[in-house]
C-alpha cells in the first residue's frame, strides 16, 4: 500500500486537470491524497494534510485561477507548507515562473503533465534530508575579484579566469561556480553568451530548500562547464538578498565544487557576507593613479574586515609597458601580494565582449596565455608572491605636493 511518502494534495477547480493529475499521480509514484477547489480555504486544507502527514506535498493548478493560485501558495508557506508545493501551468512565461517560485513553490511542472517530470519533482521533495545525488561532498576554495574603482575589469577577470580554470583538471573537468555579485544586471552573463531565467535573488528565495538539483535549474551552464549564478537584474531588489543567505549560498556551493569565485560587487553589507568567506580576494586595478588609491583604500578596509596576509592579493589589468607606472609602483604602493599582470590587449578584449565569447577560448595569444598561467597556479595552489611597500612615495613621485594625501 502506498503511504503518504507517495501522497499529493489537489488544489484545482478544473475538472480536466483533476482527471489528468488522478491519472498522471499514479503512474508517477504518487496517489492523490485529498483535494480542495482554487478558493478560499484550500490553503488550510493543504497546509493541514502535510502537517498530519496525509500528504508530502501538494500539486496546485495555477491555470485555475492565477492570482488565486499564487494567493494560495503564499498561504500555504505561510501556514508551514514552504517548499512543498508543486505549481503546474501550461504558461511557461518566464515572469509567471518567477513568480510562483518567489511565492515559495518548490517546482514549476507544464500542464499536459509529465509522469517523468512529476516523479523526479517530487522525489526532490521527499529525499531524506542530506541526501544528494552529486557525489560526496567536498569543500572548495572561495575567491573573490573586486574591482578597486569601476573599469578595473573584475567581472571580465573572474570570467575568463574561470574558464580557464575549469580545463585545468587531467582526465575531467575542474568543477567551477561564479557569482556576479555586480547588482543590479551584471555583465557576466552577457560576457558568456548566456540569458539567465533565475539570478541569485531567486535562488536567495529558495535557499530552505536548495538541493543541487534545484541549483542546476535555477543556475546558467556556460559551454565550458562554468555553473553561473546572475546577479540581480534591473527591477529586482538586491537588497531582498540577506547577508545569511549569500552566505548559506556560498557554503552550498562550496560543498559541490573545486573553486566558487565571487565576480566584482561593492562593500555592501550583503557582498562583504560572501567576501568573508574567501580563501583569497583579489583587488583589481590597473596602474593610474585613482585605480591605485582606492586600491590602497580597499585594501585597507578589507584588512580592517579580517581579511589578512597573503589571502589579500592584487592583480594588475591591463598592463601596458609603455604607461608611466609600473608593476614596480604598484608593488611599493600596495600593502598586499600583487600576484598576477593581466597585459593590455584592447583588441582581443574588446572582440570577446561583443561576441560573447571569453578570449580564454580565443586561442593563442599574450592574453590567454596570462589566464592559463594563472588557472595553473590556482589549480596546483602554487600561486602566490609577497610584496609591501608604501602610497605615500608613489605619491611624491606622481603628484609632488600631494604626498599628506592619505585615503
Amino acid at each position: 500500500m502506498m503511504t503518504s511518502r507517495h501522497a499529493l494534495f489537489l488544489i484545482s477547480s478544473r475538472s480536466t486537470f483533476i482527471a489528468e493529475a488522478e491519472k498522471t499521480g499514479p503512474a508517477a509514484g504518487a496517489r492523490i491524497s485529498g483535494r480542495a477547489p482554487l478558493a478560499e480555504g484550500a490553503a488550510a486544507q493543504a497546509a493541514e494534510a502535510l502537517r498530519s502527514g496525509s500528504a508530502s506535498a501538494v500539486l496546485l493548478d495555477l491555470d485555475s485561477d492565477a492570482d488565486q493560485g499564487l494567493r494560495t501558495l503564499r498561504e500555504i508557506c505561510q501556514q508551514g507548507g514552504g517548499g512543498r508545493v508543486l505549481v503546474a501551468s501550461a504558461d511557461q512565461d518566464r515572469e509567471v515562473i518567477l513568480q510562483a517560485v518567489r511565492a515559495g513553490a518548490a517546482d514549476f511542472l507544464s500542464i499536459p503533465l509529465d509522469r517523468q517530470a512529476l516523479s523526479e519533482a517530487h522525489a526532490r521533495l521527499t529525499r531524506p534530508s542530506g541526501a544528494e545525488t552529486s557525489g560526496p561532498a567536498r569543500r572548495g576554495r572561495v575567491m573573490s575579484f573586486i574591482s578597486a574603482k569601476g573599469g578595473c575589469g573584475a567581472t571580465t577577470v573572474a570570467v575568463n579566469l574561470d574558464v580557464a580554470l575549469c580545463g585545468q583538471t587531467a582526465g575531467q573537468e575542474r568543477s567551477v561556480a561564479l557569482l556576479d555579485l555586480d547588482w543590479p544586471g551584471g555583465d557576466a552573463s552577457a560576457m558568456l553568451a548566456i540569458k539567465p531565467a533565475y539570478t541569485l535573488a531567486d535562488v536567495a528565495a529558495s535557499i530552505h530548500r536548495l538541493d543541487m538539483d534545484l541549483l542546476n535549474s535555477m543556475a546558467m551552464r556556460h559551454d565550458s562547464g562554468l555553473l553561473v549564478l546572475a546577479a540581480a537584474g534591473e527591477g529586482e531588489n538586491p537588497a531582498g538578498v540577506a547577508p545569511d543567505q549569500i552566505s548559506a549560498i556560498v557554503n552550498f556551493l562550496c560543498d559541490h565544487h573545486d573553486d566558487v569565485v565571487l565576480a566584482g560587487g561593492g562593500m555592501g553589507e550583503t557582498e562583504m557576507a560572501a567576501v568573508n568567506q574567501a580563501h583569497m580576494v583579489h583587488v583589481v586595478t590597473t596602474l593610474d593613479f585613482l585605480a591605485l588609491k582606492r586600491a590602497q583604500t580597499m585594501i585597507r578596509r578589507m584588512r580592517e574586515f579580517g581579511v589578512t596576509g597573503d589571502s589579500l592579493r592584487v592583480v594588475v589589468n591591463k598592463l601596458d609597458r609603455n604607461a608611466d607606472l609600473t608593476m614596480r609602483d604598484a608593488r611599493q604602493a600596495l600593502d598586499a601580494p600583487v600576484v598576477w599582470s593581466i597585459p593590455a590587449d584592447h583588441k582581443t578584449a574588446e572582440r570577446a565582449v561583443n561576441e560573447g565569447v571569453p578570449f580564454i577560448s580565443k586561442g593563442k595569444g599574450r592574453l590567454p596565455a596570462a589566464f592559463m598561467e594563472y588557472a595553473a597556479l590556482l589549480a596546483s595552489g602554487a600561486a602566490g608572491e609577497s610584496t609591501t611597500g608604501g602610497m605615500g612615495r608613489l605619491l611624491r613621485k606622481i603628484v609632488p605636493g600631494r604626498a599628506a594625501i592619505t585615503a
